[in-house]
């Protein structure tokens, strides 16, 4: 997954829309190919010029998402997609984190309330329409989040290791916090973490 100034990922969308101008190159269009392949050459350079930290350099590719009125991170090497949330059912007899399921083009994805797990208070007012869909090996459930932010690359020089959450939350599950307070969960912890399977 690669970056995106958006506030939002319609997987979807985009696939239609790379579809329908492939066909529209292959069928219809007059414009040589050479014209082509000077325009794709010269978005490649504008794309690769924004990116102020060079692929060599140490840092992680992150997602941010908003949760109230707190910003978070992941990896996206752990994220698997962005959902919109439109049918969730809830299920009786499961743990408070445990919002309920998706159906994702039939796949049956658990749902979590991420406050819940991390220890967070519930006082602020949320939307929490949107799913990040976690994975990892045989591991997959979903992350409520009120807004998707956007991916991009974080130098790990911003990454403050010993700042792994406030004492009123659990920081076992944080990689880190920035020098602007993004909070970045640890991923594998996550989808690793046996309080979070539900049996």
């Amino acid at each position: 997954m690669k970056g995106s100034h958006g506030s939002q990922f319609d997987w979807q969308s985009i696939r239609r829309r790379l579809d329908a101008a492939l066909a529209y190159i292959d069928h219809e269009t007059k414009v040589p190919v050479s014209e082509v392949n000077r325009i794709l050459k010269a978005r490649a350079q504008v794309l690769a010029q924004e990116s102020t930290v060079s692929e060599s350099d140490e840092s992680l590719e992150i997602l941010e998402f908003q949760l109230g009125h707190e910003r978070y991170a992941v990896e996206t090497c752990y994220v698997r997609e962005v959902y919109q949330l439109d049918n969730l059912t809830t299920l009786p007899g499961v743990p408070p984190f445990v919002m309920g399921v998706v159906n994702i083009r039939g796949e049956i994805v658990s749902v979590v309330d991420i406050k819940h797990v991390l220890g967070l208070p519930e006082k602020s007012i949320t939307h929490l329409n949107k799913v990040i869909v976690m994975e990892l090996h045989s591991m997959v459930f979903g992350v409520l989040a009120d807004e998707f932010e956007g991916v991009r690359r974080l130098p790990m020089s911003e990454l403050d290791a010993s700042r792994q959450g406030s004492t009123r939350i659990d920081g076992s599950y944080f990689r880190g916090i920035t020098t602007s307070g993004l909070a970045i969960l640890d991923g594998q912890v996550l989808l690793n973490a046996e309080s979070i399977i539900v049996k």
